[in-house]
């Protein structure tokens, strides 16, 4: 397994991780950021690799800012 997929699944880890302590499903996250919920399965699975603007606009539906997401995805290395 190469370094990028590594990186795809952590990341993707610590979204769900996060979706799931605040009780947001997929299909809220998938509705709000305007992709289907099989998108946002996916990018949890680190099956696809994540765009820097569904990253930022899935951190909002979180209410999350991009620095304490990184604060938090630091404990997934």
């Amino acid at each position: 397994m190469n370094s990028n997929s590594t990186f795809r699944r952590k990341l993707g880890a610590a979204l769900k991780k996060q979706r799931i302590e605040k009780e947001v499903k997929q299909l809220t996250v998938a509705n709000e950021i305007k992709v289907s919920e099989s998108y946002i399965s996916k990018l949890e699975n680190g099956k696809i690799p994540i765009q820097l603007i569904i990253l930022l606009n899935y951190c909002a539906v979180l209410n999350l800012t991009m620095a304490d997401f990184m604060d938090l995805f630091k404990d997934f290395f």
